[in-house]
């Protein structure tokens, strides 16, 4: 064991011994909850104690720390009832990562008369004071360990796959095309390429189109794009009788070509489609996926929920 890590044992056991002996009135180790935003949820409860103030309670936000946009409420009876709540005044985004924690000043308040007596409680609420500062420092330590395991699991998945594995961009909104004039980005499904390099890409759309006999294309050719040798490219889907249709091409088009016919025209239950290929950069730029319609003035939709994905390999 190296010494920096000896080091770290030895204060964890130290801060383990230290919170167990400080638990008179300070029943709970725990100093933080967590939480997931949804979009639509303002107030989140926690449950560890705070006897002084509520400025003493931190909330952090994808473990950037707030310093506004909330409010803090402290239940009266913190030893009956610890914990309290925090308000936000917008609700934080969906997948948004909460985090509310005890916060204290590292310092001694509490001042005892040299000589004569001193009350109990004065003795009490300094032992809680250190151990509130113990489960701090615990907690720090737990949480820059976590920290510290993720990068190390990041360094051993990249020191055997180098920088190759599937990345993934997921549509977040609907994208309709109703012109067989020209051809629409699909809104989110793009990523940007290096120059030199060579990738796998596949997507799976989810489409749908006003009349169940209009077809959809799609492609990945657009202004911006990188210039692009070796590639093939392949869209695979079904007609409205079920037929399954291929569309090969080893060039990437800016008007794609179409397959004849889909198999559904419900938005609440689009088909899945496929897109794959690979390709060969001579210069940096952004690959973009393109959707048209087969038939002009009848629109074909990719619904939120379809996704690209791509992987940079030898």
């Amino acid at each position: 064991m190296s010494t920096a890590a000896g080091r770290l044992a030895a204060m964890k056991k130290t801060l383990a011994l230290l919170a167990l002996l400080l638990v008179a009135s300070v029943p709970s180790s725990s100093s933080y909850n967590t939480a997931t935003g949804n979009g639509a949820t303002t107030v989140f409860a926690f449950t560890f104690q705070v006897t002084t103030s509520a400025t003493h309670v931190q909330v952090v936000v994808n473990e950037v720390v707030q310093s506004s946009g909330f409010s803090t409420f402290l239940n009266a009876n913190q030893a009956s009832s610890p914990g309290g709540t925090v308000t936000f005044t917008v609700a934080p985004t969906n997948g948004a990562a909460l985090r509310i924690q005890r916060l204290v000043p590292v310092t001694q308040e509490t001042v005892l008369p040299s000589y004569g007596q001193y009350r109990a409680k004065d003795v009490e609420k300094g032992l809680d004071r250190l151990a509130y500062e113990a489960q701090q420092l615990q907690r720090r330590l737990d949480v820059d360990q976590d920290a510290r395991d993720d990068a190390q699991e990041l360094a051993l998945s990249q020191a055997i796959l180098g920088s190759y594995g599937w990345q993934r961009v997921v549509a977040t909104v609907d994208t309709s095309n109703n012109s067989t004039a020209a051809a629409t980005d699909v809104t989110g499904l793009f990523f940007p390429c290096a120059s030199g390099k060579r990738y796998l890409v596949r997507a799976v759309i989810f489409g749908y189109a006003a009349l169940d006999t209009t077809g959809m294309g799609i492609s990945a050719k657009a202004a911006g794009a990188p210039t692009t040798t070796d590639q093939f490219v392949a869209f695979e889907g079904w007609t409205e009788t079920g037929a399954f249709v291929l569309q090969r091409s080893q060039v990437f088009l800016d008007t794609p070509g179409v397959l004849t016919g889909s198999n559904s025209a419900n938005p609440d239950a689009p088909a899945p489609n496929v897109f794959h290929g690979h390709f060969r950069t001579t210069s940096i730029g952004t690959f973009q996926l393109r959707l048209i319609t087969e038939v002009n003035a009848s629109a074909v939709t990719v619904k939120a929920g379809s996704y690209l994905e791509w992987m940079e390999f030898p």
